[in-house]
């Protein structure tokens, strides 16, 4: 049932502009892609958990990059992040340790990916 009403009310979220679309996509992807990848033990098997996070807390403006490509980047290591902790420790707050992973490193990325052409 929650489930759901994530699946109706994020397309909302994004045809109001209320949330990027890019950084939940590409979160939700990386984490999808690298599940496919031989040798886990396991896939992400807390489907709402992730949505929620993608679109709720990894979607909020004050932590990610102003540039469309370092979003990506962001969502990119955050979903790696997520995976490989969840598939190493096993921590159910391994969403959680993901995105404040890659929030430490959001600062640097919004200061070298400018208007999706990586600065020198």
């Amino acid at each position: 049932k929650d489930l759901l009403f994530l699946f109706l009310y994020e397309p909302f979220l994004i045809y109001r502009r209320l949330i990027p679309w890019n950084a939940p996509l590409f979160f939700i992807l990386a984490i999808w892609i690298l599940s496919f990848f031989p040798g886990n033990a396991s896939t992400p098997t807390v489907w709402g958990e992730i949505l929620f996070f993608a679109f709720f807390i990894l979607g909020d403006y004050s932590v990610l990059p102003v540039a469309p490509s370092g979003r990506i980047l962001y969502a990119l290591g955050a979903g790696a992040g997520v995976f490989f902790l969840k598939q190493k420790v096993g921590s159910s707050d391994a969403l959680t340790f993901g995105i404040l992973l890659m929030n430490a490193f959001a600062p640097l990325i919004g200061r070298y990916w400018k208007a999706g052409i990586r600065s020198s």
